[in-house]
């Protein structure tokens, strides 16, 4: 028993088939998550970005040094123009990066999917042909056969007269 013979049948190449189709179908399905990620991070990063913009219309550098309230609202308002960098930073390399090497996966477990397929379809093609072959020889054989336990009896007869 081993994974040459036990994969051979009808059985086991319809459950490669479902394994593949299913593999395909988790990939598709990350890929359209992490566009919903993308988009909903941009649109984060957006926000954040219009939050820090209002956030700085109002000059309170004067009494900044002296009061804690300000000064912690400096530290709130410069934290969170750090993230949104950080932020823009991710989505684009979860946009270049991670999406291309996705896109690959992808494309290639199509490729190798439709490979199978075809090898295996060529594979059974010519086991069909093959066994056609020996259907007709089998049939070829056995006619002969026949012919020559008819004859045999005679062949017998004739080489008893000579």
């Amino acid at each position: 028993m081993g994974f040459g013979t036990d994969l051979q049948g009808k059985d086991s190449h319809d459950a490669l088939v479902r394994c593949h189709d299913t593999e395909i179908r988790l990939y598709e399905n990350i890929k359209r998550c992490l566009n919903i990620r993308i988009d909903s991070d941009k649109k984060y990063a957006t926000s954040l970005t219009t939050f820090v913009q209002q956030a700085q219309k109002v000059d309170f550098s004067e009494f900044s040094p002296t009061c804690a309230v300000m000064q912690a609202w400096e530290v709130i308002i410069q934290e969170t123009e750090k993230f949104v960098q950080q932020l823009k930073r991710n989505v684009e390399e979860l946009t270049t990066d991670t999406m291309e090497k996705l896109n690959e996966i992808l494309h290639e477990k199509k490729t190798v999917k439709k490979q199978y397929l075809e090898e295996r379809n060529h594979l059974e093609n010519d086991f069909s042909k093959v066994q056609t072959a020996v259907r007709t020889q089998k049939q070829e054989y056995d006619k002969c056969l026949g012919n020559s336990n008819r004859i045999r009896p005679n062949f017998r007869i004739l080489k008893g007269k000579v």
